[in-house]
């Protein structure tokens, strides 16, 4: 809620001017969030006609770090322990802010009263921690399911879960909240953003099962990736502000393939289409209030607490989709085991009335068309083993089990399961 009946700015392009000169310039009228994209250069705001005497002026935008406002021409030190820059007003004089851009010009500015100031600020807070308490709550029940389920999905959504939150907890401010310098500021939201890519390419990765559809496709992510990593490493080493516009970019493009990814695996099974919807709602979110900023841009004003809220949602669905795969991978493989022990039943009939030697010539003949994993694996569902079992036997994860199951139709060219080729060492 604005306070001040007239606020306005001033570009200082060649970022001469002081508070000495100024009154000379002509300011414009500030109407709308400003949101320049990478223009380094200083903005000048100007202030007054207070509806109050004690007042509070915050630039919501953790980038916004180097800011100096005046009152009677004598600076006034900006708020300490404050999530965004803040300025303490004590009296209706106007007020003259100098603000550096060094990073995005994305400059939304909030005058309230020290009342209104400080109860918004105890309801942003009471918002932000249930959000936070929520993605811890929901971070837990995933690392539950992993550990009871042995599927390393939940995991890597887990990890990409976390990333995602640890990104929205530095543009909320809570580090300056905390006292963090702002350099390391700097190194932790910049690894931070590599690692969202890291963990959203993992995880897509192995929701998807694109290793059994695309496998190249890993090629493509990883290359991006690597670059990224070398984005970043930049960034850190000079804090050019480039570089961080770049490795966000990638970022979405890494984000983006996948989502384009479920779309081409829409018809072949449920969860992807749940993944489809999930990860396209939180990427347009993630598009609005991160990218578009830094080029200028903005398709549609996104806050904090919107993008919150789309979080929220996207973390309920995206953990009910991991749940629904487990199961649904569940029940196929059940169903798969279960055709193949009732064929090795079969089998067995089958070679009391037949002579032995051509059944042996027939398994030999069958034997050289699959691996020796593929044999392994169907000795042991012979024995009565699940996928699970399977899986830790043979120390790999239950979707490489049924990965090479399905290896297994199209080797032998079957079309019904029961028409599935047991190896079985004899």
């Amino acid at each position: 809620m604005l306070t001040a009946q007239n606020i306005s700015y001033y570009k200082d392009f060649d970022k001469n001017l002081n508070i000495e000169t100024i009154d000379n310039v002509e300011f414009k009228t500030y109407k709308k969030t400003i949101n320049d994209g990478l223009n380094t250069f200083n903005y000048w705001f100007k202030i007054d006609d207070f509806k109050s005497k004690n007042n509070y002026i915050q630039f919501k935008n953790a980038h916004i770090t180097n800011a100096i406002a005046y009152q009677s021409n004598l600076p006034i030190k900006t708020e300490e322990f404050e999530r965004h820059t803040t300025f303490k007003i004590t009296n209706p004089e106007t007020v003259y802010i100098k603000v550096n851009i060094t990073k995005e010009a994305y400059i939304p500015i909030k005058v309230s009263t020290t009342t209104n100031f400080q109860y918004n600020e105890k309801k942003q807070i009471l918002f932000t921690g249930f959000y936070y308490g929520f993605a811890l709550v929901i971070l837990l029940i995933n690392l539950f399911y992993f550990l009871n389920f042995r599927d390393y999905t939940f995991l890597y959504y887990s990890c990409f879960l976390l990333t995602i939150t640890i990104a929205l907890f530095i543009s909320d401010g809570l580090l300056n909240l905390l006292g963090v310098t702002q350099t390391m500021i700097d190194f932790i939201e910049t690894s931070d953003h590599f690692l969202v890519s890291v963990t959203a390419l993992i995880f897509a990765t192995s929701y998807l099962q694109i290793e059994n559809y695309y496998p190249k496709l890993k090629y493509l992510s990883l290359v991006l990736v690597i670059i990224i990593g070398i984005l970043s490493v930049c960034y850190v080493a000079n804090f050019n502000f480039k570089y961080f516009i770049y490795l966000e970019t990638l970022v979405f493009i890494v984000c983006l393939i996948y989502i384009i990814a479920a779309g081409f695996l829409f018809k072949r099974n449920n969860f992807s289409k749940i993944f489809l919807l999930a990860y396209s709602f939180i990427l347009v979110l993630g598009f609005c209030y991160y990218v578009s900023k830094l080029y200028g841009f903005s398709i549609c004003e996104i806050t904090s607490n919107q993008v919150k809220i789309g979080g929220i949602i996207e973390m309920l669905v995206l953990s009910y989709a991991v749940v629904y795969r487990t199961k649904a991978l569940k029940i196929e493989n059940k169903e798969i085991r279960n055709a193949i022990v009732n064929y090795i039943k079969e089998i067995n009939e089958l070679s009391k009335t037949v002579n032995k030697q051509t059944v042996k010539k027939t398994i030999k003949n069958r034997k050289t068309l699959l691996s020796f994993r593929e044999t392994e694996i169907m000795q042991l569902i012979a024995k009565g083993q699940t996928n699970k079992e399977i899986a830790l036997t043979l120390h790999i994860s239950e979707n490489t089990v049924k990965y090479h199951v399905k290896n297994i139709y199209t080797k032998l060219n079957i079309k019904s399961r029961k028409e599935i080729p047991v190896i079985i060492n004899k």
